[in-house]
């Protein structure tokens, strides 16, 4: 049975393991460089860390999803409230429609082409939409969560 402060728990170490990314960023030059978000390299400290892979951090994932269900739309307003101070011509809809396609068609082709080596080499048994979740979370937002559920249960029925 959960406890009432499972929930700032759950919160917390998500706070801790994003710390340690921009700490990461910061320190070494070549994250920088990259451009990887701290979101995402402070995803993948919290995949290793968490119970799927060490076991360090008993995280939660219904706690999860529900906090990403209600946190990104939260993002999404902060982020449509910023004023914009950008000078000049800005972007237009349709590149801005085209830069958004075309990144969500290269992160799925990397993840599908990642996801076809872990497969053939490593892990045999993986999920086959591994890949796609990372560009699915990109498009879809709050929802990716509740269709990678349904996709693992459609697979791999428990």
């Amino acid at each position: 049975m959960s406890q009432p402060w499972d929930m700032m728990l759950q919160i917390a170490y998500l706070a801790i393991f994003l710390f340690i990314a921009m700490v990461i960023r910061r320190a070494i030059p070549r994250f920088s460089r990259f451009r990887i978000p701290d979101a995402i390299l402070a995803g993948v400290l919290a995949l290793i860390a968490g119970p799927g892979i060490l076991g360090l951090i008993p995280f939660e994932t219904t706690r999860l999803t529900t906090l990403v269900y209600h946190l990104l739309a939260v993002g999404f307003i902060a982020l449509s409230l910023k004023r914009d101070t950008r000078k000049g011509r800005g972007r237009t809809a349709l590149s801005a429609g085209l830069f958004n396609v075309v990144s969500y068609c290269i992160q799925g082709a990397v993840g599908l082409g990642i996801t076809l080596v872990l497969i053939n080499t490593l892990y045999p048994d993986l999920f086959p939409a591994f890949g796609l979740l990372l560009p699915f979370g990109f498009a879809q937002g709050p929802m990716a969560g509740e269709m990678a559920v349904e996709w693992a249960n459609k697979i791999s029925p428990a």
